[in-house]
């Protein structure tokens, strides 16, 4: 058998009441809805009204260049069209203007799709457009369908599972972390709870609930929360204010009045940065040491805490050069400016921004590093206990000799193609 009947009772009785525990905070986060609606603060300009919609581009009608002395101006006159919002399908004309001089620059012909800005009259009339942007919306749809689609091909049911997960962790930042904070609610309190609930939805949902799982998730909480601590005892002994970065500045304009807590957000940005990797780290600790129980039912708990820290020495090197990287890459247009302009290395570590990027990825790698031990320790505590528990509703086993090892659920039916 599989999976006890009660087993999954007691999974879906958990992932429901977690549910239920997601869904009134939002509520509470979002009490008007649609909170990343772009509809939403548009208020009236000119005696009329702003709004951005999407539009497509049914003709080039004109297009004129002008020689200044150091650059070169590009004018388009287009026919769009609108295709969204409550002005779909008017018919409008609009300018394209680029300027040589610009690095950045709207290159659009037709057929394209471009997100549109207008400003509409009482009688809902177009006044103004401009094209702001390609939209990019349906490319990036399918590209998440083709996500999806790798998912299900190559990891089957845990592959919709996994895919499940990740929606709720969208729902949960998208829906309840990013209103929240909003709103004023502390973010380093708010982003501990998103990321526990995250913890205890994923881990389960794709792994079961089992000593396997409950290992895997108090290691990972464990390690996350290791990480934003030492981040935030760094920034405050630093001085490191969170307001380095551009959007951090562009926050204090925001139309909420709302006092932000901007150390707060630098905790929170380190929990969910070091989040992901330390659930990997966490999840092929726990699952490999509830693997050697299996294989070994009589290995003792010292020997278990060995194995686990050999696993981990595997691990850690390759663990920590992806978060390093990932911040890396992250401020890599930064890196690029200050050497360009030949910065000592003194001035640029001390630079409140380059110091808020190192200390989030030390404090990260650092948390890593500590997900090793208190999970292999939690592992050989555990799974040592003999046979009784959560982690004997585990699928059955041949014996080692058969050489087949085979995790939950590893060959149902529809498992993917690997």
């Amino acid at each position: 058998m599989r999976y006890s009947k009660k087993l999954k009772i007691l999974q879906l009785l958990v992932l429901w009441l977690l549910l239920l525990t997601l869904m009134p905070l939002s509520a509470l986060a979002s009490p008007d809805g649609a909170v990343l609606d772009p509809s939403e603060g548009q208020g009236p300009v000119a005696g009329g009204e702003e709004m951005v919609a999407k539009g497509k581009i049914l003709e080039v009608l004109e297009t004129t260049t002008e020689e200044v002395t150091n650059y070169v101006l590009v004018r388009e006159r287009m026919l769009v069209e609108v295709v969204s919002g409550p002005l779909k399908g008017q018919k409008i004309e609009t300018f394209n203007v680029n300027d040589s001089n610009m690095p950045y620059q709207i290159r659009v012909e037709k057929g394209d799709a471009v997100v549109l800005y207008l400003i509409v009259d009482e009688q809902g009339q177009v006044q103004e457009a401009y094209i702001t942007e390609r939209a990019r919306d349906s490319l990036l749809l399918l590209m998440l369908l083709f996500f999806g689609g790798l998912m299900l091909l190559v990891g089957g049911l845990r592959g919709l599972r996994a895919m499940v997960a990740l929606g709720i962790t969208m729902y949960a930042i998208l829906g309840i972390l990013l209103p929240g904070i909003l709103k004023g609610w502390s973010p380093m309190g708010l982003s501990i709870l998103i990321s526990l609930g995250i913890i205890v939805v994923s881990i389960p949902l794709i792994s079961g609930l089992n000593r396997k799982a409950l290992v895997a998730m108090a290691g990972t909480f464990s390690g996350v929360l290791a990480a934003g601590l030492l981040a935030w005892i760094a920034a405050r002994m630093a001085g490191l204010t969170g307001l380095s970065m551009e959007e951090a500045t562009m926050l204090s304009y925001i139309p909420q009045a709302v006092e932000l807590d901007f150390r707060g957000l630098l905790f929170a940005t380190n929990i969910l940065g070091a989040l992901g990797a330390v659930m990997d780290v966490a999840v092929s600790v726990s699952a490999s040491l509830w693997e050697l129980k299996h294989l070994n039912p009589s290995i003792s708990g010292a020997r278990l805490w060995r194995s686990g820290m050999n696993i981990g020495k595997d691990i850690i090197g390759t663990m920590a050069n992806t978060l390093i990287l990932a911040y890396t890459g992250g401020g890599l247009y930064l890196l690029l400016l200050l050497y360009a302009y030949e910065m000592p290395l003194f001035e640029i570590v001390n630079l409140d921004s380059m110091a808020t990027e190192i200390v989030r990825a030390l404090a990260g790698s650092m948390g890593l590093i500590l997900t090793i031990p208190l999970t292999a320790l939690l592992g050989a505590v555990f799974f040592s206990r003999g046979s009784g528990g959560a982690g004997d509703a585990e699928p059955d086993r041949q014996e080692p000799d058969t050489q087949e090892y085979a995790y939950e659920d590893e060959y149902e039916e529809g498992e993917g193609i690997f």
